[in-house]
């Protein structure tokens, strides 16, 4: 539900202390349902773990990937799809917020994603192997069911939200599986993979 202005909000703020004396209160209509429609499908999606806060936010992040991604995303009508940051039980859906600039869609992990896909596969199997540092590898079975589910579930939010002719730009080392994971799905748009930190030398590889 949302509020046209300040004067909506105080009479509304008014009209709940009301509600809460004894007198009966009037309806109040000034309180409208927000549409809640699908937006149109994207030409172009980025998808990477986590998603930036929204431009001109306090907390905007100023790293490479954002500074690089966002202006090509403004000006192709682009949308980014990323990790929330929460966990939740039961069902997950995609939520797309379509005042931001870029357009970002986001959806939460099953409760243990955060420390399997991400702590787990992602930072105590992958990070240090890319880093050429094979010595503090750890793998375990549950990271790696993780990873492939995650990504699994990446590709599937993604092909949700672009169109069949579409590109679909998937980031970083979080995200290896997602493209074959995508491809399986059925989709047949084009799929790209940008690395942000080193590949293993051949002989480590």
């Amino acid at each position: 539900y949302s509020l046209d202005d300040h004067s909506a909000v105080r009479s509304f703020l008014g009209w709940l202390g009301q509600a809460r004396s004894d007198r009966e209160p009037e309806p109040f209509f000034a309180l409208a349902p927000r549409p809640r429609t699908r937006p149109a499908a994207t030409e172009l999606l980025v998808v990477s773990n986590r998603i930036p806060p929204p431009l001109g936010g306090r907390q905007r992040s100023v790293g490479g990937l954002v500074s690089a991604i966002e202006p090509a995303l403004r000006a192709h009508g682009g949308m980014w799809l990323g990790w929330n940051g929460e966990e939740v039980e039961g069902e997950r859906t995609v939520t797309v917020d379509l005042e931001s600039v870029p357009k970002r869609a986001s959806f939460e992990f099953p409760t243990g994603w955060r420390e399997h896909f991400y702590g787990g596969f992602c930072n105590r199997a992958l990070w240090p192997l890319f880093h050429g540092f094979p010595g503090r590898v750890r793998y375990a079975d549950e990271d790696w069911q993780a990873y492939v589910e995650a990504n699994d579930e990446f590709a599937r939010h993604a092909r949700s939200l672009v169109t069949p002719s579409g590109m679909v730009w998937f980031h970083d080392y979080h995200l290896l599986l997602a493209g074959r994971a995508l491809h399986r799905q059925g989709f047949r748009g084009r799929v790209g993979m940008f690395l942000h930190i080193p590949f293993p030398s051949p002989d480590l590889f």
